[in-house]
């Protein structure tokens, strides 16, 4: 049985919601762990007390505490986590999600006998009011998939840094997390595992995902700056696909009308309107349009 880190990065979040998380690593069927626990947030330093108190209480868990000297945010956390991560594989969960029990041991089992690096799942979202939403994306496949690297390029279907097991060798060769990106860093760093290695899907949901308007996503620049990093770097696999290219264009023109941030939904819509003017992802968002208005 091989072990698993799990790292845990936290900033300024509540001591209960925090603990949540860590019961759920320690509750998992899966025996064979160690725990890092990354403080992003150095300079408040009753909460830092708190959390090195509540640290102690498990007692039959040695979690490893790292402190930052300052704030690197939660990417830096994650790498810094990488840094102390003995495991041969590794899951990475955010300090406002939780873990289901048989989270890891299903995933491994997956990832042992598949011989994948990276094995995502299903989850159950939720804004903290006792209703829970079962997500599957539509992307997402089961069985071993050639296209995942170019069906990555068209939307993250791996999902939230909280749902993979990862090889831990496959993450370390392509570089951990990308520091530049103010948003967008764990789809791209999918998308770099994806093109090197072979991924898997548990269609079992395993993960709680919490929604929270505190998210970087939400802030319309970082979103903006990580989706523009991911056209440019990418260019010329969307340049030589105009369909995928068009859909591309699409999912970020529609993430940006959900948001009601209206001039940069039209900005890519018209983009995707001049790469494929009569594409069918065209008319599946001017229905989108439609129903989000409450038009008939």
């Amino acid at each position: 049985m091989d072990k698993i880190t799990c790292i845990v990065t936290t900033y300024n979040r509540p001591i209960s919601v925090l603990k949540r998380a860590l019961d759920s690593i320690v509750n998992q069927t899966y025996s064979n762990l160690e725990i890092v626990v990354v403080n992003d947030a150095p300079h408040l330093i009753e909460l830092e007390e708190k959390i090195r108190n509540m640290i102690c209480e498990y007692e039959n868990f040695k979690i490893k505490y790292v402190k930052h000297s300052e704030n690197m945010g939660a990417c830096g956390a994650r790498n810094t986590g990488l840094e102390h991560a003995t495991g041969q594989y590794v899951a990475f969960l955010d300090d406002d999600d939780e873990w289901l029990p048989i989270k890891l041991e299903k995933q491994y089992q997956l990832i042992t006998k598949e011989d994948v690096a990276l094995v995502y799942c299903s989850h159950y979202e939720t804004d903290g009011k006792n209703e829970y939403k079962l997500v599957e994306e539509s992307f997402a496949r089961e069985g071993i998939q050639k296209d995942d690297w170019g069906r990555l390029l068209m939307e993250n279907f791996v999902g939230s840094t909280s749902y993979p097991l990862i090889d831990i060798k496959a993450i370390n060769h392509v570089g951990g997390f990308n520091l530049e990106l103010k948003s967008s860093q764990d789809h791209e760093l999918w998308i770099r595992i994806a093109k090197k290695y072979k991924i898997l899907y548990c269609r079992e949901p395993l993960v709680i995902y919490y929604n929270s308007k505190e998210s970087i996503s939400s802030n319309p620049h970082n979103r903006l700056q990580g989706f523009e990093y991911l056209l440019e770097k990418y260019k010329d696999f969307y340049y030589s696909n105009n369909q995928l290219y068009n859909y591309r264009l699409n999912y970020i023109s529609y993430s940006f009308l959900k948001d009601k941030h209206y001039r940069l939904f039209i900005k890519y819509f018209l983009k995707a309107l001049m790469i494929k003017p009569f594409s069918r992802y065209n008319f599946m968002i001017g229905m989108k349009i439609i129903k989000k208005l409450g038009l008939s």
